[in-house]
């Protein structure tokens, strides 16, 4: 066996430049344990051979110096490389500390390229020559140990090669183990839109950079956000990038979530003060109608038209004002299909204008839910509008009802222009709008009154097929309401 060993070693040569006047040789298996030591390794270490084979590695290292040959051997093998140079300080058989050099080659089968194992190479080294390397591991070991305990991924990028990564890193790249990062392509986790931009300006700064923002993918593809340090560093004599990466989804969803909020109250504002505008002169106009009702002779049918007319004038502007401040309604048993109906009657008219026949399939059974009549038939007339308006070349809306025995789902489905993939998370915030003259204060009503009655919106669509909304009601349940 030694053998054998000894004339692989003797082949190989020119695998380990410090061989030339080495006589110190240890196999190790993955474990660290010692299979094989050369004949003199009673001269580094005052052990013969017998006492040194299936011992720990480990035992013979000072405890700092062992750490840091672990975790370079395990970058190593990360990156799949086979070599790797460093100093260690060896406890010989009385206790006293001797300064070696150490050429390690990781040993891998011929057929399937599993490691089975370590080949060291070592020379005593004597204090001068080994100061500058011992310096540089410990720094390297303080800077290690600095980094892995920070909140924040620190990555090094070397060419297009990630050739360090701090424990954070596994956290915010949703990876088990370091492996899954040390040795990738950057461009695995950079999203794509970056890409130009890392590689035109970032890759060639002389000087740090950001924080900017960037979009990374984990490994199992999911996107975040991020604010990026970029800071020129070396690796190994080679220009290099210190990468400090911060997750910020959270922050920037929260950003996004005050801008709505501040949106929402400036449209309240506003929908209050055009309320207030209407609703005064909508006081004495409907007084001196009623007046004038009494002294002329002329038609009823005149005056029951003005009159229910001003009446819906009155009726928006109180959907403004719910706009601005949600009020205590009155609420009822609705039967949903009559009110569906009734709906679908007053826009009839607009439909036919339009060429658009409005397609209703209901269930046989009787559908009641419990709420404010006026708002949810607010809801319907939005989204039937709509519809209505995106289909200019004419078509069908379709109005579907399905129920389970606690929800009712109420699909409008239209044949209008369909909203870009992009555009769609917007659906529902103040003054967003597909068409050209819209505000999307009727959307942003819609959506309040659904949630305010326990329900929800969806919303689903196709470019140049069409769009489909989805609003989820609780069905009416006599016992809770009878709880309540």
């Amino acid at each position: 066996m030694q053998d054998r060993f000894t004339t692989f070693v003797h082949n190989n040569r020119q695998s380990f430049p410090l061989t030339a006047n080495l006589p110190y040789l240890l196999r190790l298996t993955n474990d660290c344990y010692i299979t094989y030591a050369s004949i003199h390794i009673h001269e580094l270490l005052g052990y013969r051979q017998n006492e040194v084979v299936q011992t720990c590695f480990k035992d013979y290292c000072y405890f700092g110096d062992y750490n840091h040959f672990m975790q370079k051997l395990e970058s190593v093998i990360a990156a799949n490389e086979d070599y790797f140079e460093l100093e260690l300080r060896i406890r010989n058989k009385i206790g006293k500390f001797q300064n070696v050099q150490v050429a390690a080659t990781v040993l891998r089968n011929a057929f399937h390229h599993k490691t089975e194992g370590l080949l060291l190479v070592m020379r005593e080294t004597t204090a001068q020559e080994s100061d500058l390397e011992v310096l540089y591991n410990e720094k390297l070991a303080q800077y290690e140990t600095l980094v892995n305990h920070l909140l924040e991924a620190v990555v090094i990028v070397c060419g297009d090669q990630i050739v360090f990564a701090n424990q954070a890193s596994t956290r915010l790249f949703k990876a088990d183990h370091l492996k899954e990062i040390i040795g990738k392509s950057i461009y695995d986790f950079l999203h794509p839109v970056h890409y130009e931009i890392w590689k035109s300006e970032y890759m060639k700064s002389a000087q740090a950079v950001g924080p900017v923002d960037f979009v990374w993918k984990t490994v199992c593809g999911n996107s975040f956000q991020s604010e990026v340090i970029i800071i020129p560093t070396n690796f190994k004599g080679k220009q290099a990038f210190q990468l400090l990466i911060r997750d910020v989804t959270e922050r920037k969803n929260t950003e996004r979530t005050l801008i709505e909020a501040e949106k929402l109250s400036m449209a309240g504002q506003l929908a209050a003060g055009i309320a207030h505008e209407i609703r005064n002169p909508l006081t004495a106009l409907k007084g001196f109608l009623q007046l004038m009702k009494l002294d002329l002779k002329t038609k009823n049918d005149y005056w029951d038209i003005m009159e229910s007319e001003l009446e819906r004038i009155e009726t928006i502007s109180n959907e403004l004002l719910f706009l601005a401040k949600p009020r205590s309604t009155e609420l009822k048993l609705i039967s949903l299909k009559k009110l569906i109906q009734e709906v679908s009657l007053l826009l009839e008219t607009q439909a036919i204008m339009h060429n658009i026949i409005i397609d209703k399939h209901f269930p046989d059974e009787e559908i009641v839910i419990y709420g404010n009549e006026v708002q949810i038939k607010q809801v319907f007339v939005n989204l039937i509008k709509n519809a209505i308006e995106v289909m200019p070349n004419g078509g069908h809306i379709f109005i579907n009802i399905e129920k389970d025995e606690k929800f009712v789902d109420i699909s409008v489905i239209d044949q209008g222009c369909g909203i870009p993939e992009e555009h769609l998370e917007k659906i529902g915030q103040p003054f967003f709008s597909t068409k050209k003259e819209g505000t999307g204060l009727g959307l942003m009503i819609t959506y309040n009154i659904v949630q305010n009655h326990h329900g929800t919106i969806s919303v689903s669509s196709q470019v140049n097929v069409g769009t489909t909304f989805t609003i989820t009601l609780p069905l009416f349940d006599e016992s809770h309401y009878t709880a309540k």
